[in-house]
């Protein structure tokens, strides 16, 4: 989750959001590079995508969802 934070400080702005709150794309101020997590209910990850780098950051996780207000 410190990467989750870290990205969002550093993001130049949201770049896509979607409805269910599943996904969240950022796109960084460093050119330009589209970074986006998404959450997984049924394997229960969070991965972070940037690029062609795919990673899971957090796994076990019951509940998550991108709020924005």
């Amino acid at each position: 989750m410190d990467q989750l934070s870290r990205d969002i400080r550093q993001a130049d702005r949201v770049k896509a959001f979607t409805t269910n709150g599943n996904v969240l794309t950022l796109t960084l101020d460093d050119g330009g590079t589209d970074l986006a997590y998404s959450y997984d209910a049924i394997q229960r990850t969070l991965t972070r995508t940037r690029g062609t780098d795919s990673r899971v950051v957090l796994q076990n996780c019951d509940v998550l969802r991108f709020d924005l207000r």
